[in-house]
Protein backbone atom coordinates (compact mmCIF):
# COMPACT_ATOMS: atom_id res chain seq x y z
CA UNK A 1 0.00 0.00 0.00
CA UNK A 2 2.41 2.70 -1.16
CA UNK A 3 -0.35 4.93 -2.53
CA UNK A 4 -2.16 7.55 -0.44
CA UNK A 5 -5.08 5.94 1.40
CA UNK A 6 -8.27 7.34 2.84
CA UNK A 7 -8.57 5.99 6.38
CA UNK A 8 -11.33 6.16 8.97
CA UNK A 9 -10.54 5.90 12.70
CA UNK A 10 -13.62 5.09 14.78
CA UNK A 11 -13.84 5.13 18.58
CA UNK A 12 -16.87 4.71 20.83
CA UNK A 13 -15.83 7.88 22.62
CA UNK A 14 -14.15 10.68 20.68
CA UNK A 15 -11.76 11.49 23.53
CA UNK A 16 -10.34 7.94 23.20
CA UNK A 17 -8.98 8.91 19.78
CA UNK A 18 -6.96 11.71 21.36
CA UNK A 19 -6.05 9.91 24.57
CA UNK A 20 -4.85 6.67 22.96
CA UNK A 21 -4.20 7.25 19.24
CA UNK A 22 -2.79 10.77 18.82
CA UNK A 23 0.76 9.67 18.07
CA UNK A 24 -0.41 6.90 15.73
CA UNK A 25 -2.66 9.24 13.74
CA UNK A 26 0.05 11.88 13.46
CA UNK A 27 2.54 9.31 12.16
CA UNK A 28 0.06 8.02 9.58
CA UNK A 29 -0.75 11.56 8.41
CA UNK A 30 2.98 12.32 8.18
CA UNK A 31 3.29 9.28 5.91
CA UNK A 32 0.97 11.01 3.44
CA UNK A 33 -2.38 9.34 4.18
CA UNK A 34 -5.74 11.02 4.77
CA UNK A 35 -7.32 10.27 8.17
CA UNK A 36 -10.91 10.97 9.21
CA UNK A 37 -11.70 10.43 12.91
CA UNK A 38 -15.27 9.36 13.61
CA UNK A 39 -16.82 9.71 17.05
CA UNK A 40 -19.99 10.70 18.92
CA UNK A 41 -18.75 13.89 20.62
CA UNK A 42 -17.22 16.93 18.94
CA UNK A 43 -15.32 18.29 21.97
CA UNK A 44 -12.02 17.01 20.55
CA UNK A 45 -12.47 18.40 17.03
CA UNK A 46 -9.71 21.01 17.31
CA UNK A 47 -7.22 18.55 18.82
CA UNK A 48 -7.91 16.07 16.03
CA UNK A 49 -7.41 18.74 13.39
CA UNK A 50 -4.08 19.72 14.97
CA UNK A 51 -2.89 16.19 14.24
CA UNK A 52 -3.55 16.82 10.54
CA UNK A 53 -6.70 14.66 10.52
CA UNK A 54 -10.36 15.53 9.98
CA UNK A 55 -13.28 14.94 12.34
CA UNK A 56 -16.76 13.61 11.59
CA UNK A 57 -19.56 13.16 14.13
CA UNK A 58 -21.93 10.22 14.40
CA UNK A 59 -24.77 9.74 16.87
CA UNK A 60 -24.08 6.67 18.98
CA UNK A 61 -25.62 4.96 21.99
CA UNK A 62 -22.80 2.81 23.37
CA UNK A 63 -24.94 1.18 26.04
CA UNK A 64 -27.99 0.05 24.10
CA UNK A 65 -28.37 -3.67 23.39
CA UNK A 66 -31.71 -3.19 21.63
CA UNK A 67 -31.35 -5.07 18.31
CA UNK A 68 -33.19 -2.34 16.42
CA UNK A 69 -30.85 0.33 17.78
CA UNK A 70 -27.81 -1.81 16.96
CA UNK A 71 -29.02 -2.47 13.41
CA UNK A 72 -29.67 1.23 12.94
CA UNK A 73 -26.12 2.06 14.04
CA UNK A 74 -24.67 -0.50 11.63
CA UNK A 75 -26.89 0.82 8.83
CA UNK A 76 -25.80 4.44 9.38
CA UNK A 77 -22.13 3.47 9.63
CA UNK A 78 -22.37 1.39 6.46
CA UNK A 79 -23.86 4.35 4.56
CA UNK A 80 -21.19 6.73 5.87
CA UNK A 81 -18.37 4.35 4.97
CA UNK A 82 -19.78 3.65 1.50
CA UNK A 83 -20.47 7.32 0.74
CA UNK A 84 -16.91 8.30 1.66
CA UNK A 85 -15.20 5.39 -0.13
CA UNK A 86 -12.65 4.60 2.57
CA UNK A 87 -9.67 2.38 1.79
CA UNK A 88 -8.99 1.32 5.37
CA UNK A 89 -10.99 1.04 8.61
CA UNK A 90 -9.48 1.06 12.11
CA UNK A 91 -11.84 0.41 15.03
CA UNK A 92 -10.80 1.11 18.59
CA UNK A 93 -12.86 0.13 21.69
CA UNK A 94 -15.78 -2.33 21.80
CA UNK A 95 -18.49 -0.83 19.56
CA UNK A 96 -16.07 0.06 16.73
CA UNK A 97 -14.48 -3.40 17.00
CA UNK A 98 -17.89 -5.08 16.65
CA UNK A 99 -20.66 -3.02 15.00
CA UNK A 100 -18.13 -0.82 13.21
CA UNK A 101 -16.21 -3.68 11.63
CA UNK A 102 -19.48 -5.32 10.50
CA UNK A 103 -20.53 -2.04 8.85
CA UNK A 104 -17.10 -1.66 7.25
CA UNK A 105 -17.34 -5.15 5.73
CA UNK A 106 -20.86 -4.50 4.43
CA UNK A 107 -19.66 -1.20 2.95
CA UNK A 108 -17.02 -3.04 0.96
CA UNK A 109 -13.91 -1.81 2.79
CA UNK A 110 -11.18 -4.34 2.07
CA UNK A 111 -8.68 -3.37 4.74
CA UNK A 112 -10.30 -3.70 8.17
CA UNK A 113 -8.27 -3.56 11.39
CA UNK A 114 -9.49 -3.44 14.98
CA UNK A 115 -7.91 -3.23 18.42
CA UNK A 116 -9.23 -5.24 21.35
CA UNK A 117 -8.62 -2.68 24.09
CA UNK A 118 -10.21 -4.76 26.82
CA UNK A 119 -12.62 -7.70 26.78
CA UNK A 120 -13.67 -7.84 30.41
CA UNK A 121 -17.26 -8.97 29.90
CA UNK A 122 -16.00 -11.99 28.00
CA UNK A 123 -12.87 -13.02 29.88
CA UNK A 124 -14.07 -12.40 33.44
CA UNK A 125 -15.33 -15.52 35.29
CA UNK A 126 -19.06 -16.20 34.83
CA UNK A 127 -21.13 -17.82 37.55
CA UNK A 128 -24.84 -17.67 36.72
CA UNK A 129 -26.71 -19.01 33.71
CA UNK A 130 -27.57 -15.51 32.49
CA UNK A 131 -23.93 -14.35 32.66
CA UNK A 132 -22.83 -17.43 30.73
CA UNK A 133 -25.52 -16.74 28.13
CA UNK A 134 -24.33 -13.14 27.77
CA UNK A 135 -20.77 -14.37 27.28
CA UNK A 136 -21.94 -16.76 24.53
CA UNK A 137 -23.78 -13.94 22.77
CA UNK A 138 -20.71 -11.69 22.96
CA UNK A 139 -18.45 -14.44 21.64
CA UNK A 140 -20.79 -14.93 18.67
CA UNK A 141 -20.88 -11.17 18.06
CA UNK A 142 -17.09 -10.93 18.08
CA UNK A 143 -16.74 -13.96 15.79
CA UNK A 144 -19.04 -12.32 13.22
CA UNK A 145 -17.36 -8.94 13.63
CA UNK A 146 -13.76 -10.10 13.36
CA UNK A 147 -14.34 -12.46 10.44
CA UNK A 148 -13.79 -9.64 7.97
CA UNK A 149 -10.67 -8.21 9.63
CA UNK A 150 -7.21 -8.47 8.15
CA UNK A 151 -5.57 -8.14 11.55
CA UNK A 152 -6.74 -7.86 15.14
CA UNK A 153 -4.47 -5.98 17.54
CA UNK A 154 -4.40 -7.28 21.11
CA UNK A 155 -3.06 -5.17 23.95
CA UNK A 156 -2.39 -8.09 26.29
CA UNK A 157 -1.63 -11.78 26.11
CA UNK A 158 -4.59 -12.94 28.21
CA UNK A 159 -7.16 -11.48 25.82
CA UNK A 160 -5.31 -12.78 22.78
CA UNK A 161 -5.08 -16.30 24.20
CA UNK A 162 -8.78 -16.27 25.10
CA UNK A 163 -9.82 -15.13 21.60
CA UNK A 164 -7.63 -17.75 19.97
CA UNK A 165 -8.72 -20.56 22.32
CA UNK A 166 -12.41 -19.90 21.61
CA UNK A 167 -11.74 -19.42 17.88
CA UNK A 168 -13.05 -15.84 18.00
CA UNK A 169 -10.00 -14.74 16.02
CA UNK A 170 -7.56 -16.72 13.90
CA UNK A 171 -3.88 -17.10 14.67
CA UNK A 172 -3.09 -15.43 11.35
CA UNK A 173 -5.12 -12.38 12.40
CA UNK A 174 -3.70 -11.86 15.89
CA UNK A 175 -1.02 -9.22 16.49
CA UNK A 176 0.21 -8.46 20.01
CA UNK A 177 1.18 -4.84 20.73
CA UNK A 178 2.23 -3.13 23.97
CA UNK A 179 -0.95 -1.19 24.54
CA UNK A 180 -1.25 2.24 22.96
CA UNK A 181 2.21 3.04 24.23
CA UNK A 182 3.36 6.16 26.04
CA UNK A 183 5.14 9.23 24.71
CA UNK A 184 8.34 9.31 26.77
CA UNK A 185 8.99 12.91 25.73
CA UNK A 186 5.61 14.02 27.07
CA UNK A 187 5.55 11.90 30.23
CA UNK A 188 8.90 12.43 31.93
CA UNK A 189 10.38 11.36 35.29
CA UNK A 190 9.59 13.52 38.31
CA UNK A 191 11.02 13.16 41.82
CA UNK A 192 8.75 11.63 44.45
CA UNK A 193 7.43 14.28 46.82
CA UNK A 194 7.50 14.07 50.60
CA UNK A 195 3.74 13.57 50.97
CA UNK A 196 2.07 10.18 51.15
CA UNK A 197 -0.18 10.84 48.21
CA UNK A 198 -1.98 8.15 46.18
CA UNK A 199 -3.67 8.66 42.82
CA UNK A 200 -6.39 6.91 40.80
CA UNK A 201 -6.99 7.98 37.19
CA UNK A 202 -9.83 6.61 35.06
CA UNK A 203 -13.55 6.49 34.48
CA UNK A 204 -15.35 5.96 37.78
CA UNK A 205 -16.53 2.46 36.95
CA UNK A 206 -16.89 -0.35 39.44
CA UNK A 207 -14.93 -2.54 37.01
CA UNK A 208 -12.04 -0.08 37.37
CA UNK A 209 -11.93 -0.88 41.09
CA UNK A 210 -12.89 2.61 42.21
CA UNK A 211 -14.93 1.28 45.15
CA UNK A 212 -11.99 -0.82 46.38
CA UNK A 213 -9.73 2.23 46.03
CA UNK A 214 -11.99 4.37 48.20
CA UNK A 215 -12.57 1.62 50.76
CA UNK A 216 -8.83 0.97 51.00
CA UNK A 217 -8.26 4.72 51.41
CA UNK A 218 -10.63 4.75 54.35
CA UNK A 219 -8.71 1.87 55.97
CA UNK A 220 -5.32 3.53 55.46
CA UNK A 221 -6.46 6.87 56.85
CA UNK A 222 -7.35 5.21 60.15
CA UNK A 223 -3.62 4.55 60.62
CA UNK A 224 -2.22 7.46 58.62
CA UNK A 225 -4.75 10.34 58.74
CA UNK A 226 -2.48 12.66 56.72
CA UNK A 227 -2.30 10.30 53.73
CA UNK A 228 -3.98 11.73 50.63
CA UNK A 229 -6.09 9.83 48.09
CA UNK A 230 -6.77 11.64 44.84
CA UNK A 231 -9.17 10.72 42.04
CA UNK A 232 -9.05 12.07 38.47
CA UNK A 233 -11.81 10.97 36.11
CA UNK A 234 -15.45 11.33 35.23
CA UNK A 235 -18.57 9.49 36.28
CA UNK A 236 -19.24 7.49 33.14
CA UNK A 237 -22.64 6.89 31.56
CA UNK A 238 -22.11 3.14 31.49
CA UNK A 239 -24.08 0.75 33.70
CA UNK A 240 -21.09 -0.13 35.90
CA UNK A 241 -20.42 3.52 36.81
CA UNK A 242 -20.70 4.54 40.44
CA UNK A 243 -23.29 7.17 41.31
CA UNK A 244 -22.59 10.72 42.38
CA UNK A 245 -24.01 9.87 45.80
CA UNK A 246 -21.59 6.95 46.19
CA UNK A 247 -18.67 9.22 45.36
CA UNK A 248 -19.91 12.00 47.64
CA UNK A 249 -19.94 9.62 50.62
CA UNK A 250 -16.14 9.38 50.45
CA UNK A 251 -15.52 12.98 49.36
CA UNK A 252 -17.62 14.57 52.10
CA UNK A 253 -15.94 12.67 54.94
CA UNK A 254 -12.47 13.59 53.64
CA UNK A 255 -11.45 10.10 52.53
CA UNK A 256 -10.74 11.11 48.92
CA UNK A 257 -10.11 14.29 46.96
CA UNK A 258 -11.98 14.39 43.67
CA UNK A 259 -10.63 16.48 40.77
CA UNK A 260 -13.13 15.53 38.06
CA UNK A 261 -12.08 14.92 34.46
CA UNK A 262 -8.77 16.51 33.46
CA UNK A 263 -7.37 16.92 29.95
CA UNK A 264 -3.80 16.88 31.26
CA UNK A 265 -3.07 14.36 34.01
CA UNK A 266 0.67 15.00 34.20
CA UNK A 267 0.51 17.46 37.13
CA UNK A 268 -1.42 14.86 39.14
CA UNK A 269 1.14 12.15 38.41
CA UNK A 270 3.88 14.56 39.49
CA UNK A 271 2.18 15.26 42.84
CA UNK A 272 1.53 11.63 43.84
CA UNK A 273 3.94 9.24 45.51
CA UNK A 274 2.19 6.08 44.27
CA UNK A 275 -0.24 5.29 41.46
CA UNK A 276 -3.12 2.88 42.08
CA UNK A 277 -5.40 1.08 39.62
CA UNK A 278 -7.36 -1.83 41.20
CA UNK A 279 -9.09 -2.70 37.91
CA UNK A 280 -10.93 -5.96 37.20
CA UNK A 281 -9.71 -6.10 33.58
CA UNK A 282 -7.89 -3.92 31.04
CA UNK A 283 -6.25 -4.09 27.66
CA UNK A 284 -3.03 -2.44 28.76
CA UNK A 285 -3.96 0.41 31.13
CA UNK A 286 -2.52 3.58 29.62
CA UNK A 287 -2.76 5.44 32.93
CA UNK A 288 -0.45 2.85 34.53
CA UNK A 289 2.27 3.12 31.89
CA UNK A 290 2.00 6.93 31.95
CA UNK A 291 2.54 6.82 35.72
CA UNK A 292 5.51 4.48 35.21
CA UNK A 293 6.99 6.95 32.72
CA UNK A 294 6.60 9.65 35.38
CA UNK A 295 8.68 7.39 37.65
CA UNK A 296 5.99 6.28 40.05
CA UNK A 297 5.65 2.94 41.86
CA UNK A 298 2.45 1.10 40.95
CA UNK A 299 -0.21 -0.85 42.80
CA UNK A 300 -2.53 -2.70 40.44
CA UNK A 301 -4.19 -6.11 40.24
CA UNK A 302 -3.58 -9.61 38.93
CA UNK A 303 -6.31 -8.90 36.35
CA UNK A 304 -5.83 -9.36 32.58
CA UNK A 305 -3.81 -6.47 31.18
CA UNK A 306 -2.90 -4.98 34.55
CA UNK A 307 -0.61 -7.86 35.46
CA UNK A 308 1.36 -7.37 32.23
CA UNK A 309 2.43 -3.83 33.07
CA UNK A 310 4.64 -4.48 36.10
CA UNK A 311 6.61 -7.20 37.85
CA UNK A 312 5.23 -7.80 41.33
CA UNK A 313 7.68 -6.66 43.99
CA UNK A 314 9.96 -4.89 41.50
CA UNK A 315 7.95 -2.02 40.00
CA UNK A 316 5.20 -2.07 42.64
CA UNK A 317 2.64 -4.61 43.74
CA UNK A 318 -0.08 -6.78 42.25
CA UNK A 319 -3.08 -7.45 44.51
CA UNK A 320 -6.12 -9.71 44.10
CA UNK A 321 -9.08 -8.25 42.23
CA UNK A 322 -11.82 -6.91 44.49
CA UNK A 323 -9.71 -7.07 47.67
CA UNK A 324 -9.74 -3.66 49.36
CA UNK A 325 -7.93 -4.98 52.44
CA UNK A 326 -4.99 -6.32 50.40
CA UNK A 327 -4.89 -3.00 48.55
CA UNK A 328 -4.78 -1.07 51.82
CA UNK A 329 -1.92 -3.28 53.08
CA UNK A 330 0.21 -2.43 50.04
CA UNK A 331 -0.59 1.27 50.34
CA UNK A 332 0.59 1.15 53.95
CA UNK A 333 3.75 -0.64 52.81
CA UNK A 334 4.48 2.22 50.39
CA UNK A 335 4.12 4.69 53.28
CA UNK A 336 6.26 2.72 55.71
CA UNK A 337 8.99 1.65 53.26
CA UNK A 338 9.88 4.81 51.40
CA UNK A 339 13.26 3.58 50.13
CA UNK A 340 11.61 0.50 48.60
CA UNK A 341 9.01 2.72 46.94
CA UNK A 342 11.77 4.84 45.40
CA UNK A 343 13.53 1.73 44.05
CA UNK A 344 10.25 0.48 42.59
CA UNK A 345 9.71 3.86 40.92
CA UNK A 346 13.10 3.66 39.20
CA UNK A 347 12.42 0.08 38.10
CA UNK A 348 8.99 1.09 36.72
CA UNK A 349 10.62 3.80 34.61
CA UNK A 350 13.12 1.37 33.10
CA UNK A 351 10.39 -1.18 32.35
CA UNK A 352 8.20 1.33 30.52
CA UNK A 353 11.16 2.43 28.39
CA UNK A 354 11.82 -1.16 27.36
CA UNK A 355 8.26 -2.35 26.74
CA UNK A 356 5.83 0.52 26.18
CA UNK A 357 7.56 3.22 24.14
CA UNK A 358 4.88 4.60 21.80
CA UNK A 359 7.36 4.87 18.93
CA UNK A 360 7.97 1.10 18.97
CA UNK A 361 4.24 0.33 19.29
CA UNK A 362 3.27 2.64 16.41
CA UNK A 363 6.06 1.38 14.18
CA UNK A 364 4.71 -2.16 14.52
CA UNK A 365 1.09 -1.12 13.89
CA UNK A 366 1.91 1.05 10.89
CA UNK A 367 3.99 -1.72 9.35
CA UNK A 368 1.23 -4.27 9.99
CA UNK A 369 -1.34 -2.05 8.23
CA UNK A 370 1.15 -1.31 5.39
CA UNK A 371 0.95 2.42 6.07
CA UNK A 372 4.71 3.03 6.11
Amino acid sequence: MSKKLKIVFFAGKTSAIINFNSELIKNIVDNGHEVICLGPEDDCKEKIEKLGAKYAKIQLNRNSTNPLVVLNVIKRLKKYFRDNKFDLYYGFTTVPATYGSIAAKLAGIKNIYVAITGAGKIVLPKKGIFEKFVRLVLICLYKISLSGCKKVFFLNNQNMEFFLKHKIAKQTQAVRVGGSGVNLEKFTPKPLGDRNSFLFVGSLLKLKGIMEYMEAARMVKKKYPDAEFHIVGEIDERLSAISQDELNTYVCDGTVIYHGYQTDVRPYFAQCSCFVLPSYTEGIPTCVIEAMATQRPIITTHAPGCSETIVDGEDGFLVPVGDAEALADKMIYMIEHRKDAEKMALSALERVKQNFDVRKVNEKMIKTMSLD
